[in-house]
């Protein structure tokens, strides 16, 4: 289970390393003007020139204003703000975009998807249909709600997750004025259907790496003229330019062997209801490799293994799959 933090001592001390991190990894700090609630307000902003965003924090009795952009701010100049993590100073508030949630150790920061300033044809709907990290249902003092999960603000990887992120929301804001983006086949409906509880067993840690991994995939795709695109739960699905879907994935990102049976089985399920001959492909963790490389073979599933080298993620046997 993920539950909310809500206790207002506990969402302090997280904002706290959350923001204690991002300044650290900043290059440079930067006086600037924000726009906030229809006015402008002057604040440090930190711009960190390797992961190339800016974020700025802006603290009121009720919550915490968590802003991110994408291009390096002139001094007193007015920034352009790509994306908000704002989490309410105690409790739980489904009107503030933002959440930091525990699981285990494990603290992460969420967002319920609410972007785009009120704008009509960018909403909730849009990101959670096109995001390609993880989807979760977390539990709250008031009940549940589904979000997408940004960054673990204790990983090694933090910077690179929440950076991944501000890009991704950037990304998806940019289909809303693209009408092939959206599904031009009947065979897409079944695909996009979300599944967030799909996501959740492998542990709220290994899902802050999963934009990542997955767009790291994307990218190799991406150089054969293929788009990827999110499918239900930790499935993926790969379009040529046509529109026409031509590979299906199961991204795995838990050693859990359990995991690991109940994605192939969604995938090759998936396979089923389409009703027709594709390609699959299992992405796994590169330490699966001993005991599953022969075995997906069975179900005619091409094994491709990921696996960190620094800051970049490897895939071995993806250019064979492809």
């Amino acid at each position: 289970m993920i539950q909310a933090l809500s206790d207002p001592k506990e969402i302090a001390n997280a904002q706290r390393k959350f923001a204690r991190m991002l300044r650290a990894n900043a290059d440079e700090r930067i006086k600037a003007k924000l726009p906030l609630d229809d006015k402008q307000v002057y604040a440090p902003v930190f711009w960190s020139e390797k992961q190339k965003f800016w974020y700025s924090c802006i603290t009121s009795e009720t919550r915490f204003v968590n802003a991110f952009g994408l291009e390096k701010p002139r001094p007193n100049s007015t920034v352009s703000i790509a994306c908000e993590i704002n989490v309410p100073a105690q409790g739980a508030n489904r009107a503030v975009g933002g959440a930091f949630t525990r699981q285990g150790k494990i603290i992460a920061v969420v967002h319920r998807g609410k972007m785009g300033g009120g704008r009509e044809t960018i909403g909730k709907s849009l990101f959670f249909t096109h995001f390609l990290g993880a989807r979760a249902i977390i539990t709250e003092e008031n009940g549940t709600s589904p979000v997408l999960v940004a960054a673990e603000i204790t990983s090694e990887h933090f910077i690179r997750q929440i950076g991944q992120f501000v890009r991704e929301v950037e990304r998806i804001k940019t289909l809303a004025l693209l009408p092939d983006m959206r599904p031009v086949r009947d065979s897409e409906t079944i695909l996009v259907s979300a599944d967030p509880d799909a996501i959740v067993s492998e542990g709220l840690g290994q899902a802050c790496d999963r934009l990542i991994v997955a767009h790291s995939l994307a990218a190799h795709f991406a150089a054969r003229a293929y788009t990827v695109r999110p499918a239900a739960g930790n499935l993926l699905y790969a379009i040529d330019q046509s529109g026409e879907v031509r590979y299906l994935v199961a991204l795995v990102l838990s050693p859990d062997f359990t995991v690991l049976t109940a994605s192939l089985g969604r995938l090759l399920l998936l396979k089923a209801r389409l009703c027709r001959p594709l390609p699959l492909i299992m992405v796994l963790p590169h330490v699966m490799i001993p005991d599953n490389a022969n075995a997906l073979s069975h179900y005619n599933v091409c094994g491709v293994f990921y696996a960190w080298q620094g800051n970049d993620i490897v895939f071995e046997g993806l250019s064979e799959a492809l």
